[in-house]
């Protein structure tokens, strides 16, 4: 029998101090392409020949809201286009880097929990 791997999780840290704990989250990478097809390309200059220039990264996360404080902070941190530091851990791997806070929503339902949703572009690379 197949193992499953277990769900991704988001951590977003500010200083040193954790702020976001995720419930659901999505990583994206990106290679983006360049054609560099010639007559002396496999296929004679018939089929696209690419080649890879430059990769980026991108993470959308939900989660609870444990703390006011937190998220008055990214709030400020958003509107001050400031760089956070992203943990993301994919089932097997842990990446790590810096990101901009490209939207932020918060969501409060009378008597449910505060959540918000947060999508990140990724600035360098992911390690």
């Amino acid at each position: 029998m197949l193992k499953k791997l277990e769900g991704c999780d988001v951590t977003v840290v500010v200083g040193d101090d954790v702020i976001s704990y995720s419930t659901n989250c999505t990583l994206n990478i990106t290679l983006s392409t360049a054609d560099v097809t010639t007559k002396d390309s496999p296929g004679g200059g018939r089929f696209d020949d690419p080649e890879g220039t430059t990769i980026s990264w991108d993470v959308s996360n939900e989660s609870f809201v444990s703390d006011v404080n937190d998220m008055k902070s990214l709030i400020r941190i958003w509107l001050n286009a400031e760089k956070v530091s992203v943990k993301v851990n994919a089932g097997v791997e842990t990446y790590i880097g810096g990101a901009l806070i490209t939207s932020l929503d918060v969501n409060a339902a009378v008597g449910d929990k505060v959540t918000m949703s947060i999508s990140l572009k990724g600035v360098g690379p992911l390690k």
